[in-house]
């Protein structure tokens, strides 16, 4: 694996509502003992899941991978960790006609089958080594927002489990965010925004080491 790429984004607090804020604050609670996915899995979640990717989508300028990637020169993509697929379904608009799309998460509770353009899906935790038949196999593998999602000392075995389905010069595209918060009101709770942005920035990799890990499995940046 010689050449990959990665897209770093700013996630944007106003896509979070009062609502969604205090789910997350709860969840947060739980994550520490349990699922460390800091937001509910149900239809809500995967409602404000299409608006976050409609809304990255625009802020990027339509694009759904870093510009010197051509999809329509790739035979194999991977949408690693795809939630709802919403990603899925412009890929398949913008890729060649005979592409092979798959998509892999760790649950497909949100995964919308009906929407979605993937030719396979699987369940796929990324702590986890991919089945041998699909390591060597991808030419892209687009994946964001795991942040949250595991934890920081999770990452390196993310990455190189990530980075081993791709084939030699293929492609990871990763997108994350640098936190930040916009507050909602809180009167009751005027401290409770900055105590939650603490706790998940615990479950987050700063971007330089995210970086420098992607450099210690072999990634080159374009």
């Amino acid at each position: 694996m010689v050449v990959h790429a990665v897209s770093n984004a700013l996630a944007h607090g106003n896509l979070f509502n009062e609502k969604s804020f205090r789910q997350a604050q709860a969840a947060v609670a739980q994550a520490a003992n349990k699922d460390i996915y800091v937001l509910p899995r149900d239809a809500g979640e995967s409602e404000r899941l299409q608006a976050q990717h409609d809304h990255l989508k625009r802020s990027l300028g339509g694009l759904l991978v870093h510009p010197s990637i051509h999809l329509t020169n790739c035979g194999m993509i991977l949408d690693c960790c795809t939630g709802t697929g919403a990603w899925l379904k412009d890929a398949r608009l913008a890729a060649h006609p005979d592409v092979i799309l798959e998509a892999c998460d760790i649950t497909l509770e949100q995964y919308h089958r009906g929407d979605a353009k993937a030719d396979d899906v699987f369940v796929q935790n990324v702590l986890q080594r991919f089945p041998e038949q699909r390591r060597n196999r991808y030419d892209v593998i687009h994946q964001r927002y795991l942040t949250g999602g595991i934890s920081r000392d999770q990452w390196p075995r993310a990455i190189r489990n990530v980075t081993e389905a791709l084939i030699p010069g293929g492609y990871l595209n990763i997108t994350e965010p640098n936190l930040q918060t916009f507050p909602p009101s809180l009167s009751d709770d005027p401290t409770g925004i900055s105590n939650w942005k603490c706790q998940l920035k615990k479950l987050s990799w700063e971007k330089n080491r995210l970086i420098q890990q992607l450099v210690l499995t072999g990634c080159e940046f374009l």
